[in-house]
């Protein structure tokens, strides 16, 4: 069997849920809230990830566990393709601005499903790229 034709989509949407019913989240007309992120295996990752690791090149940026966490923040930023519907307090959120949202203490449930759908293949690929 050739596997050549598995190969991950460059993003994947991810519909956001109630971090407590795990209700999916709409809008009043029943329009989706989430993100368009692009994966692990996409040019948007893998090119975040070289430009944070030529910046520490060189020893002169000390790793800190705060310059850790804004550096993940700058990555999932990186990955954000779209943002659909998403409002909070009163914030339009789009890819320019949704690093501000996944620093945000307040709504870190929203960075963690951000995590968690981007580190699941299975939210890139389909049955159908091992037929």
């Amino acid at each position: 069997m050739d596997i050549g034709n598995i190969a991950a989509a460059e993003t994947g949407f991810l519909h956001l849920v109630h971090p407590a019913t795990g209700q999916k989240l709409v809008t009043e007309d029943g329009a989706p809230i989430g993100l368009e992120l692009s994966g692990m295996y996409s040019k948007a990752w893998r090119n975040k990830l070289n430009r944070l690791a030529n910046s520490k090149m060189g020893g002169k940026q000390k790793t800190t566990a705060e310059r850790s966490f804004e550096e993940m923040t700058e990555l999932l930023a990186a990955v954000t393709a779209d943002v659909k519907n998403l409002v909070v307090d009163g914030v339009e959120y789009t890819p320019k601005n949704i690093a501000e949202l996944y620093a945000s203490v307040k709504h870190g449930w929203i960075r963690k499903q951000v995590d968690e759908f981007i580190g699941d293949d299975a939210n890139f690929f389909t049955a159908s790229d091992n037929s």
